[in-house]
């Protein structure tokens, strides 16, 4: 469906006049919204074709400020998806069932996460993309509380929007995630997570980026060092720790599996010389006294 008006209306009134009923939000169970443009690629075409409540929203469209989504009566929610709009604040603290959240390239700022009760199960979230956008500084404790996670895209690949300083700003430690043992995917490209690598949860891992993407003073560039150090690598010439860093970021190319495979078992054998190296519990008695 393709929307448009020229009109100004806020994004959160064009989401009700979709949806005008309580009954007709509570039923939402997907809910896809991408710029009208995505039309002209086939992949968006034919994966979408037969999906319910997708919107692919026009030029012509003109939405006044603030750009604001708050989705506490989708209480059915389980895949959300809002694709290069200018979303700055996404309320999602009343949807208990979500399992996909993909919003990349906006201009989110903050997102208000599900207020998971613990008596009544795990939480659902299963994949998590948050690439491109402008994420206010914080740790990544809040995803440890989503333990069922696969994916979790959360750095910066523009390197355009990072001249603009606009970049998702994480920060602190790796160990704040180290209990996501199911996690597959993890991007944090750009960020300035700068420690915690003998804590990344590589047991089930095969893609993993963490470049500078341009941005000299990422955090993630104290990983990357800290990793060149004790890693069993010879960089070819002209290649850098960043280039190995960063190889494998989507959406740039196809993605080289073998290469990652090749990354993760190294850091696997980094993380493993690491343990070997810290001091036994009779060393640090000694050095007690």
């Amino acid at each position: 469906m393709i929307e448009s008006s020229i009109i100004p209306i806020s994004f959160q009134t064009w989401l009700e006049s979709n949806f005008p009923s309580l009954e007709d939000k509570r039923n939402v169970q997907f809910l896809h919204i991408f710029p009208e443009s995505f039309l002209e690629h086939e992949y968006y075409r034919k994966t979408y074709q037969n999906v319910p409540n997708v919107f692919y929203i026009s030029d012509q469209l003109t939405f006044s400020s603030p750009w604001l989504l708050d989705f506490s009566n989708f209480t059915s929610l389980e895949e959300l998806t809002i694709e290069g709009q200018k979303l700055i604040s996404l309320n999602l603290s009343s949807n208990l069932r979500l399992k996909k959240l993909r919003v990349p390239n906006n201009l989110l700022r903050i997102i208000e996460w599900p207020n998971f009760n613990p008596e009544a199960g795990l939480p659902t979230l299963k994949e998590i993309i948050l690439v491109n956008n402008n994420l206010t500084g914080r740790d990544l404790s809040i995803f440890s509380n989503f333990p069922n996670l696969t994916s979790l895209f959360i750095g910066t690949n523009d390197r355009t929007r990072i001249k603009q300083d606009i970049y998702n700003r994480w920060t602190g430690s790796l160990e704040k995630i180290s209990n996501l043992v199911n996690l597959q995917h993890l991007d944090i490209n750009a960020t300035d997570v700068f420690t915690g690598t003998e804590h990344l949860p590589t047991c089930k891992l095969v893609h993993f980026t963490f470049g500078i993407m341009g941005r000299e003073k990422a955090g993630v560039k104290r990983l990357q060092n800290k990793l060149k150090r004790g890693l069993n690598r010879t960089f070819d010439k002209g290649e850098t720790i960043d280039d190995w860093a960063t190889e494998g970021t989507f959406p740039t190319g196809v993605q080289n599996f073998a290469k990652s495979e090749e990354k993760i078992n190294l850091i696997r054998q980094w993380q493993d010389k690491w343990k070997e190296e810290l001091p036994s519990q009779a060393q640090i008695e000694v050095w007690k006294h």
